[in-house]
């Protein structure tokens, strides 16, 4: 599920099933059905900066959409250098955001060598941003191959993005595998042109990272696999655990599992929200020094997070494989 929310109440929803692409005005209490994004490329990821102007991804084509998804323009896709001699080459995209209130779309993902007829294993990554409709792109160099997993922007200065190392596992004739083997959080502060790793920890010794926010340009918090919430409020320099979302005890181990915080968002400075696989939604009113567990459909094992969107001191989506919860306040 991909979720979009803003203040005039205008919502999007899109998901992969026989009505995918839908449309609210009155903070997501009713949607309509809107036209398909294209999808000649696998299954779309849409990003939406205003109520009207959005960005639809598919494989590594773009469009962009000036009137709320009614209809969309391609645009130019970022390039890939020439490497390792290989016979064709172009972007292999892993997600994307589209800066609100601006028409940026930043990138994270690698590029897709083919040499001999055959994929060549890559050794880095990229950023890509444009800030012209897809005319020119900047591309940041990761100098490790890695999978984009999440990519969050505070404005058009602050950034994070969430990436996993990987690690070739397995080759064959013409092609190999991978897996993440480390979690890589990058944060800008000058609008995409520059990273820095605040945070960094290898899957066998640590909790994967699944979600990251950025409230403020001090304030950063990150979501583990394990329901571990940290915070920072000094920019990435430092990181502590501030809370561990439970599950519950197991009655033949007695262990306590944890889950995963699948997203994380703020409304405003202060008041954001954690989903979860399926046990719960929570609520921070102090910048995510504590949590409350809130009432919600979503803490039904199996009605997991897909995404979490919220404006304002009160309004909040949460979207899962099956249904859509929408706050209402009390």
């Amino acid at each position: 599920m991909q979720l979009d929310l803003f203040a005039d109440g205008t919502a999007f929803a899109y998901n992969n099933n026989d009505n995918p692409f839908w449309g609210s005005s009155d903070f997501g209490q009713t949607w309509t059905p809107l036209p398909l994004p294209p999808s000649e490329a696998g299954t779309p990821e849409i990003d939406f900066a205003s109520p009207e102007f959005g960005v639809v991804r598919t494989g590594d084509h773009l469009y962009v959409t000036e009137d709320k998804g009614l209809t969309v323009q391609r645009i130019g896709s970022p390039p890939v250098p020439q490497r390792y001699g290989a016979e064709d080459r172009f972007p292999s995209i892993d997600t994307m955001e589209v800066i609100r209130g601006t028409e940026t779309v930043v990138l994270a993902g690698d590029g897709f060598w083919i040499k001999d007829g055959c994929p060549v294993e890559t050794e880095d990554g990229y950023i890509w941003v444009t800030e012209d409709r897809g005319d020119t792109w900047r591309r940041v160099t990761i100098p490790f191959p890695s999978l984009g997993h999440e990519i969050e922007f505070l404005n058009g200065r602050y950034g994070l993005v969430l990436l996993y190392e990987m690690e070739v596992t397995s080759r064959s004739e013409c092609g190999y595998g991978s897996t993440g083997i480390r979690t890589s959080v990058l944060l800008t502060t000058d609008g995409g042109r520059s990273f820095k790793e605040i945070h960094s920890a290898y899957h066998e010794d640590e909790d994967t990272v699944f979600s990251v926010a950025m409230p403020t340009p001090r304030r950063i918090l990150l979501g583990t696999q394990g329901g571990k919430i940290l915070l920072s409020t000094n920019q990435g320099r430092s990181f502590r655990k501030i809370v561990h979302l439970k599950n519950e005890v197991d009655e033949e181990t007695g262990q306590d599992s944890g889950f995963a915080i699948d997203g994380l968002v703020f409304g405003t400075r202060k008041i954001g929200y954690a989903g979860t696989n399926g046990r719960g939604t929570w609520r921070t009113e102090d910048g995510g020094a504590t949590w409350s567990r809130e009432t919600s459909i979503q803490s039904v094992a199996g009605l997991n997070i897909g995404d979490i969107v919220a404006t304002g001191p009160d309004r909040a989506l949460a979207g899962g494989a099956h249904a859509i919860a929408r706050r209402v306040p009390i």
